[in-house]
């Protein structure tokens, strides 16, 4: 039987919802349709079509996240997906897992990333511990460069509203000794506008720089591969009680290596794969609370991949790794301190005629909390053709940082937050129309908060939350959706909400191809809590592609709204972008 699988989720832009699209959910490669996760693809299209200039916009479109910034135009960005908090959201581009062990959370900036040169974003909903580990409670954004045999050379050049201007060059190809490359440079600079909303506030610049290379080479049954990915930024910033005039630069200076070894062995029965992964990260800022921090990471890792037989596959990973940091506050200064982590994880799949299982079981042994297990079951059914069910149950644990640990009034008693998450999805898919029902559920215990100059464990919290979405697409070049996500995000202890998670998203889109390509998207962000109630808002956006030229108009209605209290966001603004093939 044909079996189809329908991924929960929807990206309200264009999407490539062909089932024969790749996906590397579980670690390795297989058809979208073998897969028992809750996955969204965004295509190089998609994303070129999109009124989307940088990576929080782009993933702000889709259903069931939501990405708040202490100001925007380099303000910080807070990921959420499906509920969960900061820092509960793993960041991987080519296979690099990017992170901050200086961080509060551990978390990386989307901010510092740039748009230009990906291939591909796949977004894997819901609890991923057993897989990827710490920081993957809600799930896990994966982004993919461009790569190619044929030689290409890219330049794209725009400019906008607050004399916001970006530069973004790229190279690929294939060298005449089988040596694949990619190389990618972009630059962004902005006036910006105030990160303080409030009366005679001044413009607070930013700018970055994105150097993002990749090598690598085939021989007869092996690969070695290396990456760097260095990020440079510097912009002025704002308390949330003020405007700072002067001494008011932050500075963010993070590079990170990984090589690559991979081996094809037994007849194609294993594939092999080791990692040496090195990171360093500065950040330097000034304003009411002045801080330095220096952090590094070393890892190293295998994962084996096993293909047994064309109905089962079995994945086994090994990671020891190593992360320091130097906190130095003027209240605080946690000089050198360090967390490692050795984790072991095992992952198989099982695929037969209409339905498909995975199950996964991990360890960790961490120098802080000792040890801590996890497992996943997940399992997808077609009941007749067109329409498919599944269900999904896993635990998850998001480990103590070493800020949280040792910062401020210390905690060493600090146990990593504990989850249950459990969804259960009805999709149906017929020749012009999508339309998916998802009910999704964690339970927390032990979950780490402020309290009072540290950080404590809560007992209980939970999320839960219900999703439904709809895609019709009547003609090759008309295509409409939306997507309703209400959820509830409760401390089990006070009976309130808890910080910053909407009540309530709405996302539609309406997209037009023709000789000017046009898309038009809709968001309503719902009431949430941030030092007492933040009232909805809904944004309007649009942009039109010719050929190489794009235009973006972001806030098209001018709305005056807030993502996190006393801090600014973009009134209606406008960039023009053109990409030069060289």
């Amino acid at each position: 039987m044909n079996h189809r699988f329908i991924f929960t989720t929807i990206l309200l832009a264009q999407v490539t919802y062909s089932s024969e699209v790749i996906v590397t959910a579980d670690k390795i490669s297989k058809k979208i349709n073998d897969s028992t996760n809750s996955v969204t693809i965004i295509d190089a299209e998609s994303i070129a079509n999109s009124p989307a200039n940088t990576i929080e916009e782009i993933l702000q479109s889709t259903p069931g996240i939501y990405i708040s910034t202490n100001g925007s135009l380099g303000g910080i960005s807070v990921l959420r997906m499906r509920g969960t908090g900061r820092g509960f959201s793993k960041v991987i581009i080519d296979g690099l897992e990017l992170n901050d062990p200086t961080d509060i959370d551990n978390s990386f900036q989307l901010n510092q990333l740039s748009l230009d040169n990906i291939a591909s974003i796949e977004i894997l909903r819901g609890s991923q511990s057993t897989v990827y580990g710490s920081d993957a409670i809600g799930g896990v954004i994966k982004i993919t460069t461009k790569s190619g045999k044929l030689p290409t050379t890219k330049l794209r050049v725009g400019y906008g509203s607050y004399d916001s201007k970006s530069i973004d060059y790229s190279v690929i190809g294939t060298s005449q000794n089988g040596i694949n490359y990619s190389f990618s440079t972009s630059y962004f600079d902005t006036d910006g506008l105030s990160k303080y909303n409030g009366k005679l506030a001044e413009t607070d610049r930013f700018n970055k720089l994105n150097i993002k290379g990749l090598v690598s080479k085939k021989f007869k049954s092996s690969k070695v591969s290396y990456q760097f990915h260095a990020t440079k930024s510097d912009t002025e910033i704002d308390d949330s009680t003020g405007d700072l005039a002067d001494k008011d630069n932050a500075s963010y200076d993070q590079d990170i290596h990984q090589l690559s070894i991979e081996n094809r062995l037994f007849n194609d029965l294993l594939l092999s794969k080791t990692s040496f992964k090195f990171m360093e990260i500065n950040r330097d800022s000034a304003g009411s609370y002045p801080s330095k921090t220096l952090g590094k990471e070393k890892a190293i890792s295998w994962q084996g991949s096993l293909f047994i037989g064309p109905t089962f596959t079995s994945v086994i990973g090994v990671e020891y790794n190593d992360q320091q940091a130097d906190n130095q506050y003027d209240f605080s200064n946690t000089t050198r301190r360090s967390i490692r982590n050795t984790s072991f994880f095992i992952s198989s799949n099982y695929i037969k005629d209409n339905y498909s299982a995975d199950l996964a079981v991990r360890t960790d042994h961490n120098s802080v909390f000792d040890n801590y297990e996890t497992w996943k079951i997940g399992g997808a059914y077609e009941v007749f053709s067109g329409l498919r069910i599944k269900t999904n149950l896993a635990t998850g644990y998001k480990a103590p940082t070493i800020y949280q640990t040792y910062a401020g009034s210390q905690n060493r008693d600090l146990k990593p937050t504990e989850s249950f998450y459990y969804d259960f999805i009805i999709s149906m898919e017929k020749s012009i129309f999508n339309i998916d029902l998802t009910y999704f559920n964690y339970d927390f215990k032990n979950q780490i908060t402020y309290k009072t100059n540290r950080y404590e464990n809560i007992n209980k919290s939970e999320i839960k939350g219900l999703e439904t979405e709809l895609k019709i697409k009547p003609t090759k070049d008309f295509i409409f959706g939306s997507a309703v996500t209400i959820q509830r995000a409760i401390n089990k202890e006070t009976t309130k909400y808890l910080e910053k998670t909407p009540r309530l998203l709405v996302k539609s889109f309406l997209q037009i191809d023709s000789l000017i390509s046009t898309n038009l998207e809709f968001t309503y962000v719902g009431r949430r809590n941030d030092s007492g109630a933040l009232p909805s808002y809904y944004l309007v956006n649009t942009s039109f592609h010719y050929e190489n030229l794009k235009v973006s108009i972001n806030n098209l209605l001018d709305r005056d709204y807030e993502d996190t209290r006393n801090y600014t966001t973009p009134g209606r603004n406008i960039f023009a972008s053109y990409q030069f093939e060289l």
